[in-house]
């Protein structure tokens, strides 16, 4: 069964309201591609909430162009404030690797031996 979403807007019409199933859904990660928002997915249901990926298809409409703000995570209104809270996490532990291997990778850089010209 695939879940969608159905959309409508608000008086506000740059806020776009999402809804599954008639529950109002808020938006707690904006991926970068469908394998991040995925894993991210992942990570909020393991913890138990429900999550759903909202605009999945649209991304390979966009054949190589780089199209940000795309691929979103939503949760039911009432998961929004723990959800947030994993997906903060979730992008500091991001983060903090994605440091380690840069410093990783310098460090390996100076250990390189250099063959006599």
């Amino acid at each position: 069964m695939v879940e969608t979403f159905s959309g409508a807007h608000n008086q506000n019409p740059r806020i776009f309201v999402h809804q599954h199933n008639g529950t109002a859904m808020k938006i707690v990660y904006n991926a970068e591609n469908i394998i991040d928002a995925n894993l991210v997915k992942s990570i909020l249901e393991s913890d138990g909430y429900r999550a759903f990926i909202n605009g999945e298809f649209l991304a390979g409409a966009m054949g190589e162009l780089p199209v940000g703000g795309l691929i979103q995570v939503a949760v039911a209104d009432s998961d929004e404030d723990g959800a947030k809270t994993i997906v903060a996490e979730f992008e500091k532990e991001r983060q903090e690797f994605i440091a380690q291997q840069e410093n990783e990778d310098d460090s390996s850089e100076d250990d390189l031996v250099r063959a006599p010209a």
